[in-house]
């Protein structure tokens, strides 16, 4: 089923971890919800979802990123270099 899509999340997030990707999943089991975000993803819905839904996740998709210390922004290392 989401293998693939899980496969595609973690190519994604190993060559731009930056990419905000909202996975949409008709399974409900918690541990897709937990590979999901392992991978990167920065939301997880449950199938159906509804446009609220989808909408607060593109929200969050456009907030600027919480910094930890190890990233300064979404730009690119090149970008970030002085």
């Amino acid at each position: 089923h989401g293998a693939h899509g899980m496969t595609l999340l973690g190519a994604i997030n190993m060559c731009r971890e930056d990419f905000p990707v909202v996975v949409v999943t008709c399974d409900d089991k918690k541990h897709v919800e937990a590979l999901a975000y392992a991978n990167g993803a920065i939301a997880c819905l449950p199938k159906p979802v509804s446009v609220a839904q989808l909408a607060d996740a593109m929200r969050q998709c456009c907030r600027p990123p919480i910094s930890t210390g190890a990233h300064h922004s979404r730009a690119t290392p090149a970008e970030t270099r002085i």
